[in-house]
């Protein structure tokens, strides 16, 4: 009995850790999101030094600066531009790192045919810091419809 509960017990521990990042995936780490950030166009950036993320900050938020060591991480901003309405957003789905690059794919959701939003322009972002593992960064988007059910 002691011996099923001792080899039990690793594999409870490792449930509770969740699921392993695979090795060339990044860890995200939100430091902003919202829905005005002030940015009509698409962008999407890789931010690894300090003035340029004081500088994007200062161009696309209010309040204080979020603490980042770039001696160890870099800020992947992406904005998603204008929207006619709300229910737009979005997010860093995965970074990871491939040879000298970091690569990042993007989700942008949009509201379904039907789906009652907020009738006001928003400008949908997200800012995510991940360990700094390369000086460029390639992008990918994939856009996605929520159903309104």
């Amino acid at each position: 009995m002691h011996r099923s509960l001792i080899l039990a017990l690793p594999l409870l521990v490792a449930g509770c850790l969740g699921p392993p990042i695979p090795e060339d995936e990044l860890p995200l780490t939100v430091i902003a999101q919202g829905q005005m950030s002030m940015q009509r166009e698409m962008r999407l950036e890789w931010v690894t030094e300090p003035d340029a993320f004081e500088s994007l900050w200062e161009k696309t938020q209010t309040g204080p600066r979020p603490a980042v060591d770039f001696e160890r991480e870099g800020v992947i901003a992406v904005f998603m531009g204008q929207q006619p309405t709300g229910g737009h957003s979005i997010r860093v789905d995965r970074a990871m790192r491939a040879d000298d690059e970091l690569m990042v794919e993007v989700v942008l959701q949009s509201p379904g045919e039907g789906c009652i939003t907020t009738q006001a322009l928003t400008q949908p972002y997200q800012m995510v810091s991940v360990p700094q593992v390369a000086e460029q960064a390639s992008f990918s988007t994939r856009a996605v419809l929520v159903p309104c059910d």
